[in-house]
């Protein structure tokens, strides 16, 4: 949310692919739009989900260790 917080551009574009899904589907997104947002139309809504978890990962570094 913080990163998205600076960047009004995106914010914009993914209010109005959010608007424009409404108006294609007569309703919000519900939870099953949303899980499979990449073929739901919800296109930019994926790419900045999974950029944002690329760049902002909890673990850096997970240790494995064999026993």
């Amino acid at each position: 949310m913080y990163e998205l917080a600076h960047q009004p551009a995106v914010q914009n574009k993914l209010r109005d692919e959010l608007i424009n899904f409404e108006a294609q589907r007569g309703h919000s997104p519900e939870y099953t739009d949303l899980v499979a947002s990449g073929s739901h139309g919800l296109d930019y809504l994926e790419a900045v989900t999974m950029e944002t978890m690329r760049c902002k990962a909890v673990l850096m570094d997970i240790a494995r260790q064999v026993h």
